[in-house]
């Protein structure tokens, strides 16, 4: 079925609405899906710095504390005379005093002094075995033994009150006047951890806090990533980034305590961070994509819908209704085509109206013409009969006959020629003179019987028809040729059906076998030879003008029984 000029546009605006959205897809993601990346694994990179930064920033508060603790211990006679006089007295003074330096700060739980041959003096308060037991590890043991040394402790765990803490030692040697004390700071690392796992929750798929001694503090997330993320720790390098087949593998040191921060991000990640912004990237796309094609189509359809009417408009010109106009003509090249199918439609019907006018004016001289055709043949045969008459010196007869003739002729001239039907009741009274004549012409009994339906006599019908149908049952059905007699008894009978008139001229002559009907019926629709056997081919033929076929003569015919010729008028006529 072919295409619309409407159903053509809208789909290359759909395919070019699909071409562009496939395209702009390909555009966003080269130009801006790997800044999105990047900035994923910045994102990713920066949590992993973000967390050693932690852990500087608390190593540096701690040592920040550290040399602050150790001015004030030094301004402190309490503490200072405990290690001078080591009593149990000067120890419990020495270490209250101790607790009160620290007792406002919260990432610090307890402080430790030694010095040369003096017990370790503590803060007494949240002090727990662990710790004491730290003082005897060779860590701290070599530590102090430095002259300045210092360093950070490996993380352990302690129970204080019930509650477990992470716990990591910050050791350091400071010289008051001539004397060496070993400063042990413990630091709370639980905030440390929780700043971690909330760092490190949903932006790394595993990450793992590991201290000076390669022991892993704590960890957070899928340990099927453990590996991978633990594959470099033991390097020298105070940060890695490497992006391995399946992800990015990240590794942070710290400068002051050596932990490390190790982290691995895989890909997928990396892209559900950003798929969020592609999916709704791409949802205003489409959407944008969508309402232009909506509004492309709308405005479009305004644009050609002159043209689906002039189409429409064709259409009716073409099944022949040629009174179709264009109503609204736009402004432009379309209504210069609407304006010009007026004109053509206005100039084809008045074309048109001239050809059928001039047709009908030829279809009705040549019906005319076939009408005459028929007076010539009758007034030929009339005037046989007049000479018959006059070699048999039948002089009334023959004024008879001539006054039978004169009527005729008188009703043929009544008739304007352009008129092609009469009444039946007048078509009556030109057979009954034709029949006068030919009584004249015949000896015999000829019986004419009229079987008209009540209220048909002033019914129009083509004119001239039913004569030549009565003259062929005379001359073909009713008259002896051995004799020259014409017995017989011809029926006329007119009825009416709906809108036809249905005429009947029925004889009981002699009739014909089938071959001789074939014939007939042949020679019906055949050209009739010059002067002879007008009648029944003319009024074929003045049928076929009237109705437009010659369905409406039908022969009926049986040897030894006669014929009958049957006339169909209808009220619709084609001239």
């Amino acid at each position: 079925m072919e295409k619309t000029i409407r159903e053509k546009i809208s789909n290359r605006i759909i395919v070019i609405g699909i071409a562009m959205g496939v395209l702009s897809c390909v555009v966003f993601y080269a130009l801006f899906v790997p800044g999105l990346e990047q900035d994923a694994i910045e994102r990713a990179e920066n949590t992993n710095t973000e967390v050693i930064s932690q852990v500087d920033t608390l190593v540096s508060f701690v040592q920040d504390y550290t040399e602050n603790l150790a001015l004030s211990v030094a301004q402190n006679e309490e503490i200072l005379r405990y290690f001078s006089d080591p009593e149990e007295q000067n120890r419990n003074i020495a270490s209250l005093n101790l607790n009160n330096l620290i007792s406002y700060e919260g990432s610090i739980r307890c402080v430790m002094i030694s010095s040369q041959n003096v017990p370790v003096l503590d803060s007494l308060s949240e002090v727990d075995e662990a710790d004491r037991e730290l003082i005897e590890t060779s860590w701290y043991k070599n530590l102090e033994k430095a002259e300045y040394g210092r360093g950070v402790s490996g993380v352990y765990k302690v129970t204080i009150n019930n509650a477990e803490k992470y716990t990591a030692a910050y050791l350091k040697n400071f010289y008051h006047g001539n004397q060496k004390y070993t400063y042990v700071v413990f630091m709370e690392l639980n905030d440390l951890i929780r700043t971690f796992r909330v760092l490190t929750d949903h932006t790394l798929d595993y990450a793992e806090l590991v201290d000076g001694n390669g022991d892993v503090i704590c960890s957070q997330g899928n340990e099927r990533w453990q590996e991978k993320a633990h594959e470099n720790v033991e390097g020298n390098q105070q940060t890695v980034s490497e992006k391995g087949n399946n992800g990015i593998q990240f590794i942070d040191t710290s400068l002051t305590s050596k932990w490390q921060v190790a982290s691995y991000v895989a890909d997928r990640t990396i892209f559900m961070t950003f798929a969020y912004y592609i999916i709704g990237a791409m949802v205003v796309l489409c959407l944008f994509v969508l309402v232009t094609l909506a509004v492309l189509s709308k405005v479009i359809g305004k644009i050609i819908e002159p043209i689906s009417i002039l189409s429409a408009g064709m259409k009716e010109v073409a099944k022949g209704n040629l009174d179709c106009r264009i109503e609204e003509i736009p402004d432009d090249e379309i209504g210069l085509l609407s304006d010009s199918f007026n004109k053509m439609a206005e100039e084809l019907k008045d074309s048109l109206d001239v050809i059928a006018r001039k047709e009908k004016e030829e279809q009705q001289t040549r019906f005319s013409l076939l009408i005459s055709q028929i007076d010539p043949h009758f007034i030929y045969n009339t005037i046989n009969s007049i000479n018959y008459l006059a070699r048999r010196e039948r002089c009334k007869d023959i004024i008879k006959v001539n006054s039978a003739l004169i009527f005729i002729l008188q009703d043929r001239l009544r008739i304007n020629n352009i008129e092609f039907t009469d009444t039946i009741e007048n078509e009556k009274k030109v057979i009954e003179q034709y029949i006068v004549i030919e009584r004249y012409m015949y000896d015999g009994n000829l019986e004419l019987i009229w079987e008209i339906e009540e209220g048909l006599s002033q019914e129009q019908i083509p004119k001239n028809m039913l004569q030549p149908l009565v003259e062929n049952a005379l001359f073909h059905g009713l008259i002896d040729e051995e004799s020259g007699e014409l017995n017989g008894k011809i029926v006329i009978h007119i009825s009416k059906k709906e809108e036809e008139i249905i005429a009947k001229v029925e004889d009981n002559g002699m009739g014909m076998d089938e071959e001789q009907l074939s014939k007939v019926r042949r020679e019906l629709y055949g050209k009739a030879e010059r002067g002879k056997s007008i009648g029944l081919s003319n009024i074929r033929k003045r049928l076929e003008y009237l109705y437009g076929s010659t369905e409406s003569i039908k022969i009926e015919s049986e040897k030894g029984k006669g014929t009958c010729i049957t006339l169909i008028f209808k009220s619709r006529y084609f001239i």
